[in-house]
This record gives structure tokens, sequence and C-alpha cells, in this order.
């Protein structure tokens, strides 16, 4: 049996669930929802580190699933993804029994 792989799509869904894979980044992805989400809030809610904070949001908007907007001093983050927020929902389905 003969298999081809798209290595390149591949990757991008690796990097892509990988970006997923961590408590605090799911942490952060159920905070921002649907709305705009300032960095600062975002730490003063987990109560980590702005430093630690902007990490995860960097790996979330490496692989596509953020993007950030500049105002002023203040950097805020949304979801572009579409789907993502779903997909999150059917993982919890998935696992609950």
């Amino acid at each position: 049996m003969e298999v081809k792989f798209d290595e390149d799509y591949l990757e991008e869904k690796a990097e892509f669930i990988h970006a997923l894979a961590n408590p605090i980044r799911l942490k952060i992805l159920q905070i921002i929802g649907k709305e705009k989400v300032c960095v600062n809030d975002i730490s003063k809610i987990l109560k980590i580190r702005q430093p630690n904070i902007s990490q995860h949001l960097n790996i979330l908007r490496n692989s596509g699933i953020l993007k950030k907007k500049r105002e002023g001093k203040t950097i805020c983050y949304t979801i572009i993804r579409p789907g993502v927020m779903e997909l999150l929902d059917d993982i919890d389905k998935i696992l609950k029994k």
C-alpha cells in the first residue's frame, strides 16, 4: 500500500496542534473567546507574569490562531482562526463521559 503525504500541510497541522497542547494556552483561549483581550488583563486573570504570557501568546500567534493589535502602549489579541473555539468544545465533548 502506498500512502502519499503533504509534508508541508502535516507540519502546519502539527504546529497548530502543538500550539493548543498546553494548559496555559488553553486558558488564554478561554479568556479571549470571541472578544479582544489585552496582555495585562490575561496576566492578571491567570496570575502569571507578563513575559511568560507573551511567550504563550507568540506561540498562538505564530500558529495563526491569534492576531495582535497595538493600542497605545497596550497589545491586545483576538482569535482569527475560524473554528478554534468550536474545536475546543468538540474536544470537551469527546473527553466528557
